[in-house]
């Protein structure tokens, strides 16, 4: 939520700091430099648990099953396929086209022989 130039002045009095918004899931002031968004949504976080509702694992160990990334390369979340495929969330799975089962019952099979 963003904050009017009246309370962010009275914050920069009270604190030191100035703030311009205030986190939407917990309340926290933010600073500028220490945002989380996300794009095309309205909406200011403190942290990845309040934006996301959890928290990252450790940076350099596999999101799934926390083996050290040793050797892979930089950005890598998952030590193989298996991980990945296992532990990726679900949304990004990509979905096929949905068949309709009376589209497929309602059309003639013609007997080619």
């Amino acid at each position: 939520m963003r904050l009017t130039g009246e309370q962010s002045k009275r914050m920069y009095l009270a604190t030191g700091s100035w703030f311009s918004d205030v986190c939407d899931k917990c309340g926290t002031a933010i600073h500028y430099m220490n945002r989380f968004t996300h794009m095309n949504q309205s909406g200011v976080w403190c942290s990845r648990r309040c934006r996301d509702g959890v928290e990252r694992k450790e940076w350099g160990h596999c999101q799934g099953c926390g083996q050290a990334l040793v050797g892979k390369r930089k950005g890598t979340l998952y030590c193989s396929n298996t991980c990945r495929m296992r532990f990726a969330p679900k949304s990004k799975v990509l979905n096929g086209p949905k068949l309709d089962a009376n589209a497929i019952d309602s059309k003639e099979i013609k007997n080619t022989l």
